[in-house]
């Protein structure tokens, strides 16, 4: 059977356990932005687990995101019968909808893969506004790898996935399908989101490090972790690298250079990829999902390119 026909199947097995009319299931699928929307959770599941089945252990990142398009357009539609691609016009209303609808799902597949640890990083929705007057703005993703520090654009109705680092060959590519040199938008794009959230993420670190009780191995009369003063003058047993991390993140609230923030944050990166790809004997799983949590900044929603006055949104 071909994924096509095994999403098609799914879609008809699932809603119809719930015995909607043919048309309450065409308008509700037509209707949805995002698979939260939707009445029937478990179908969002079970697209969720069809597409996993075309994920293997040997792919890349980029490869990944390209299963996530395919599927998306499978998945992403009006016609529960058909099933089909939509063709898209940037210059109606209807094309523009089914951009975002795409885009949802796309951002509603990668948050699933970040937390089954399949991707590491950071997925936005962006609006993009064409030079041409009265033309509705297009939509896609970026996604941040944080362990290849590379941002991927990533369009499922233009079945494009690209990478936007200054010094890719694919750069022209992105810049031809798009109105504008936009590799250079998209870059600026997430930096500011990542500046518009930084400073919220390092707090919520240092609380979580404050307020978590991480579980430390031990073995016999030998206790794992390091005893580290907090910042409320308590002692508390942390992990060695959540302590390192802990010391880190107070160094970044008290400096105020920029470079040195910024120097802090590399070693905090280092410090996890340490712990990550050599972990220590005890390293506990909710340890390592702590770590996984210090590259994904989250809470990256939607960035609108600015108008001509200059105003743009991160929402």
């Amino acid at each position: 059977m071909s994924l096509k026909a095994e999403v098609e199947k799914q879609v008809y097995q699932i809603l119809a356990a719930s015995k909607p009319t043919s048309k309450s299931l065409q308008a509700e699928l037509a209707n949805t932005e995002t698979p939260t929307d939707l009445n029937h959770n478990l179908l969002a599941d079970e697209l969720y687990q069809t597409l996993l089945k075309q994920i293997k252990a040997t792919m890349d990142v980029k490869s990944i995101l390209s299963q996530v398009i395919t599927f998306t357009g499978l998945c992403r539609s009006n016609s529960p019968v058909d099933l089909i691609n939509l063709s898209i016009s940037g210059t109606d209303k209807v094309g523009f909808d089914i951009q975002e609808q795409h885009a949802n799902w796309n951002v509603y597949f990668i948050q699933r893969l970040i937390h089954d640890k399949w991707l590491l990083g950071d997925v936005i929705l962006y609006k993009h506004r064409p030079e041409t007057k009265n033309a509705w703005p297009a939509q896609w993703n970026l996604f941040y790898d944080a362990r290849s520090n590379t941002l991927y654009s990533l369009d499922s109705c233009r079945k494009l996935v690209a990478t936007v680092s200054k010094n890719s060959t694919e750069r022209p590519i992105l810049n031809k399908t798009y109105d504008k040199q936009i590799t250079v938008t998209l870059l600026a794009a997430y930096d500011l989101v990542k500046q518009e959230c930084f400073d919220d993420h390092i707090k919520q670190l240092k609380s979580t490090i404050e307020n978590t009780t991480f579980a430390i191995g031990s073995f016999g009369l030998f206790k794992g972790g390091v005893v580290v003063k907090m910042a409320n003058g308590c002692d508390k047993r942390l992990p060695h690298r959540v302590a390192e991390i802990y010391q880190f993140l107070r160094e970044m609230e008290q400096a105020t250079d920029t470079g040195k923030k910024e120097s802090l944050w590399k070693k905090i990166h280092q410090s996890v990829f340490d712990a990550l790809d050599n972990p220590r004997y005890f390293q506990k799983e909710s340890t390592a999902d702590f770590y996984r949590s210090v590259l994904i900044m989250g809470g990256l929603a939607t960035y609108s390119e600015p108008s001509n006055q200059g105003n743009n949104k991160v929402l």
